[in-house]
C-alpha cells in the first residue's frame, strides 16, 4: 500500500508541475501586420488555473499613472498590474461591454471614460473604487428618432 501512495504522489506532483514548467518554456508569439505588429507575453493575464482571465475582449485598453493595465471584456473591465496579475476588476451589467475607455487624471483621481456600443450610453467611473460617477444615455432631448444608437467613442 505504501508503494501505490508514493507512486500518486509522484504523479500527482509531475502533473501540478506540468503546466508551470511548460509555462516557463513558452516563447512569445509575433502578431497582426505592419503598425499593429506586437509579441505576447507568455503567461500575462493568467488565472491560478492557467487560462485567461478576460474571455472575449471588446475594444480597449488603457494605463493609469501606475503603470497598472485597464481592458474591457463582455464580462467587464480588468485591470492588470505590468506583470500581468489581476489587481482587480469591475463586473458586471455596469462595466460590461466598453467599445471604448480614455482614461483622465482630475482633480480627485483617475477616472475612466466609456462609449458603450450595446447600451446605447457614456459612462464615467473611479479608476480605484469602480464608483459609477456618470451615465449618459441617448438624449431624447435631441428629437432624434433613431432605430439604433451605437456610441463608439
Amino acid at each position: 500500500m505504501k508503494k501505490c501512495s508514493v507512486f500518486t504522489a509522484i504523479v500527482l506532483a509531475a502533473t501540478l508541475a506540468i503546466p508551470a514548467f511548460t509555462a516557463e518554456l513558452a516563447k512569445p508569439v509575433r502578431m497582426g501586420c505592419g503598425s499593429m505588429t506586437f509579441d505576447t507575453v507568455p503567461g500575462w493575464g493568467l488565472g491560478a488555473d492557467g487560462k485567461s482571465v478576460l474571455g472575449s475582449t471588446h475594444g480597449s485598453v488603457v494605463i493609469d499613472k501606475a503603470g497598472n493595465i485597464y481592458t474591457s471584456s463582455s464580462m467587464g473591465v480588468f485591470v492588470f498590474s505590468p506583470e500581468g496579475e489581476v489587481v482587480r476588476r469591475f463586473l458586471g451589467d455596469e462595466y460590461n461591454n466598453i467599445h471604448d475607455m480614455e482614461i483622465r487624471d482630475e482633480a480627485d483621481g483617475e477616472y475612466i471614460y466609456g462609449a458603450r456600443n450595446n447600451n446605447a450610453e457614456g459612462i464615467k467611473f473611479n479608476a480605484e473604487t469602480g464608483a459609477m460617477m456618470l451615465k449618459l444615455p441617448f438624449p431624447k432631448e435631441s428629437g432624434l428618432n433613431l432605430e439604433k444608437f451605437s456610441p463608439t467613442a
